[in-house]
């Protein structure tokens, strides 16, 4: 297996109460068979996980959006890397 190569429109985002956050994700296969690359994003108060396949040669644009919900009456930012 090629290495993959990744890159990401923002590292970090930074999501405000009751907001949300948005970045892209890039995933380029080098090699010459289709490869399943798995990836997890992370918060304070989840994880997502998820398994994406991309065909020999090519690359794959994957959208995440993550939305954090206001459980108290005070305004706080989260940050999720």
């Amino acid at each position: 297996m090629t290495d993959p190569i990744v890159s990401l429109e923002i590292a970090k985002l930074t999501v405000e109460a009751s907001g949300q956050g948005r970045t892209l994700v890039t995933v380029r296969n080098l090699g010459t068979i289709v490869e399943g690359f798995p990836f997890q994003v992370s918060s304070p108060v989840r994880q997502f996980r998820h398994c994406t396949t991309v065909a020999p040669k090519s690359q794959k644009v994957i959208r995440i959006t993550g939305f954090w919900r206001r459980t108290s009456p005070s305004p706080r930012s989260r940050s999720a890397p």
